[in-house]
């Protein structure tokens, strides 16, 4: 299942369990594993059910991006899969106080900072010592290292760069296309509104009027002198945009 939108944290963590809660039975649930990318503001959806662990991705990149050599790198990256946490805070310690650049500091130094403020989730939800419930028969639990894409495919790929921009209100719209397209829910939005549900009542005042109309004599004075042969205006010109869409939904 997929959410997105523009809020506060606050207003989207509402949003997704109200999403979550119409699949699932939110009272069952006793485990939850939230893989993020560090951000303050989804560390702020945690609730005490929930294991956070740092998106590999992101942890990785973080390392490249800020490490400038490769000797370096390659042991940091090499601690990190050996979930050696507390040699590797001793490796960035002295590493960061092997330079003399003062750029190369500061970006060790936010490396530093950046793993300090996510220590809890530099290990991997296995290896977190969670008491996990039995998988049911055929399924296994998964790694999470699949976030970027998701987001990618999802969101990022229609909404992000090509010079875009987005008004809170036109981004959620399009962020809700998105997401019930991905979660398979897309066709079910689109018949509501290509067929309308009437309240019974509705109908039945319909009906009356259609059947108050038969009854109406077939000419009321001159009237008005309709033309043999008539056409739509709204085919005429170029169809496109629009008006194109209109008349697709319209039968044309």
């Amino acid at each position: 299942m997929v959410v997105a939108g523009f809020s506060k944290a606050k207003e989207f963590q509402e949003y997704r369990e109200a999403v979550i809660a119409k699949e699932f039975n939110l009272d069952e649930v006793r485990q939850r594993i939230l893989n993020a990318d560090g951000a303050s503001w989804i560390k702020k959806v945690k609730d005490k059910s929930t294991c956070f662990q740092l998106d590999p991705f992101h942890r990785n990149k973080a390392v490249k991006e800020k490490i400038h050599e490769e000797a370096a790198r390659d042991a940091i990256l090499e601690l990190l899969k050996e979930e050696d946490i507390e040699e590797l805070f001793r490796y960035l310690e002295t590493y960061r106080n092997s330079l003399s650049d003062e750029d190369e500091i500061e970006d060790a130094e936010e490396l530093i900072r950046y793993y300090e403020n996510n220590r809890e989730g530099l290990l991997p939800y296995q290896s977190q010592k969670l008491k996990l419930p039995k998988p049911p028969e055929e399924l296994e639990y998964r790694n999470m290292g699949t976030m970027e894409n998701h987001v990618w495919s999802v969101i990022a790929k229609r909404m992000k760069h090509g010079h875009r921009s987005w008004s809170r209100r036109g981004g959620n719209h399009l962020a809700k296309i998105l997401t019930k397209k991905c979660s398979g829910k897309l066709y079910a939005v689109t018949e509501r509104l290509r067929r309308p549900v009437f309240e019974e009542e509705r109908v039945e005042e319909l009906y009356g009027e259609i059947l108050m109309s038969a009854k109406a004599p077939k000419k009321d004075g001159k009237g008005y002198q309709y033309p043999a042969i008539g056409h739509v205006v709204g085919l005429d010109g170029k169809i496109q945009g629009e008006r194109k869409r209109l008349l697709h939904m319209a039968g044309y």
